[in-house]
């Protein structure tokens, strides 16, 4: 009795394709996306970097009769470098009502400083909202 051979899946369903086109597709695709996430990450650390940084607010007080706000606060910062300070008078809803920006000069690294600034509407506190090295 002689038996018929199974014909091979090759036979039957044809050869498979080879895979080496699609895998380099995809190869070049997670290349460009590990590159565009490389550089997203290095922005955004570069956006949020102290530079060694740091505002402190001491005090705050309001002159309602001039509207005018006065904030003090201490700055620690290299001293070699000039900083720029966004200072705000905020209401109770913690939107601005007042905003000056204060460029502290190179030269020391603890700095008390105070700024005057006019404000409007109803301020309720007196904040740094953030400080920048200059250049």
């Amino acid at each position: 009795m002689s038996t018929v051979p199974e014909p091979l899946a090759a036979d039957r369903y044809g050869k498979r394709p080879r895979r080496t086109r699609k895998m380099a597709g995809y190869i070049v695709i997670a290349a460009i996306a590990g590159v565009m996430a490389l550089g997203w990450a290095v922005t955004v650390m570069n956006y949020w970097s102290t530079d060694g940084l740091s505002a402190e607010v001491t005090g705050y007080r309001m002159d309602k009769a001039a509207r005018v706000m006065t904030v003090t606060y201490d700055l620690h910062k290299p001293a070699d470098k000039a900083v720029t300070c966004q200072v705000e008078a905020t209401d109770v809803e913690h939107r601005p009502v007042g905003t000056r920006y204060v460029r502290t000069p190179a030269g020391k690294s603890d700095v008390q400083v105070t700024s005057r600034f006019p404000y409007r509407g109803v301020p309720v506190t007196g904040q740094v909202q953030d400080c920048r090295t200059d250049g």
